[in-house]
């Protein structure tokens, strides 16, 4: 998806045109994910819609432009969403980010342990006549 304005002749206005996914899911552990978008002119980033997301770098020159997306691990049962608003001059791109809850993981199987093969008695009786 790109989304953007075009430049005023006197170069008043910027645009910005998004070169990653506008939805992006991530997994409920701590993650990161780059995010790349060409802007014409000064930008800024801000996430709306929740503080476990963050941007870096939040703002920046023109150009070809990746950013990082951190999450917070979500320990919650269900998904949250937090949306990425890139603004450069009167143009934007919107990016959702959606993290899975912690209950839409398989949880580990636990390792077998090592049983010793072979023809070892599990449990021995002894009865004891006098």
């Amino acid at each position: 998806m790109a989304a953007g304005c075009q430049e005023k002749p006197d170069g008043g206005d910027g645009s910005v045109s998004l070169h990653s996914d506008a939805e992006i899911v991530l997994p409920a552990a701590e993650a990161d994910t780059v995010i790349s978008f060409t802007a014409t002119a000064d930008w800024t980033a801000a996430v709306e819609g929740g503080d476990w997301l963050s941007v870096s770098p939040a703002s920046g020159k023109a150009g070809e432009i990746s950013a990082t997306l951190s999450a917070t691990a979500n320990s919650e049962a269900d998904a949250r969403t937090a949306t990425v608003n890139i603004t450069c001059g009167t143009g934007k791109a919107t990016v959702t980010v959606t993290q899975e809850g912690a209950a839409g993981e398989e949880p580990e199987e636990p390792e077998e342990s090592e049983q010793p093969t072979g023809k070892m008695p599990k449990s021995i009786s002894m009865v004891l006549d006098e």
